[in-house]
């Protein structure tokens, strides 16, 4: 019977060691799935927030470029290249152009 006892008495520490290893064990793991959640969520963060500049960039520059080649100035750089591939070429800092604004035609 003091067998059966001290058996059973080793049993149930024995349950509960494991229990509480198990329960252990789960909070262990359970916190290495929430870091490894929150590195996954602030990579697609950081993926997301890289995906938007770019575009941003893209669209932008586009914007510049089409906004810029259809300006007065671009009009101005076609109508004196000649004068302004001299410019450059003389390593001028400044180039002073006459532009001759059209007047109205006289009856």
């Amino acid at each position: 019977e003091q067998l059966r006892t001290e058996a059973e008495k080793l049993a149930a520490h024995a349950i509960a060691s494991a229990q509480a290893t198990a329960a252990e064990q789960v909070k262990d793991i359970s916190k290495r799935f929430r870091k490894a959640y929150y590195m996954e969520a602030a990579g697609f963060a950081c993926l997301g927030a890289s995906l938007l500049f770019a575009t941003g960039w893209a669209f932008g520059w586009f914007g510049h470029s089409t906004r810029a080649s259809q300006s007065t100035w671009a009009d101005f750089e076609r109508w004196n290249q000649e004068e302004l591939q001299a410019c450059v070429e003389a390593g001028l800092d400044t180039c002073n152009f006459h532009i001759e604004v059209p007047q109205a035609k006289k009856e």
